[in-house]
């Protein structure tokens, strides 16, 4: 069984996923890679 921390960790990226999802996807289709860079690593 994992760890509580780890299962947090997850908790905490999986916010972070749904909060730049969109912006990653316009930063994508209009092919900026360097905003795309200064965005958090795991998101």
């Amino acid at each position: 069984m994992a760890k509580k921390s780890k299962s947090e960790k997850n908790k905490r990226q999986e916010k972070l996923i749904a909060k730049y999802a969109d912006v990653r996807h316009e930063l994508k289709k209009s092919d900026n890679y360097t905003a795309l860079a200064k965005r958090p690593r795991d998101s």
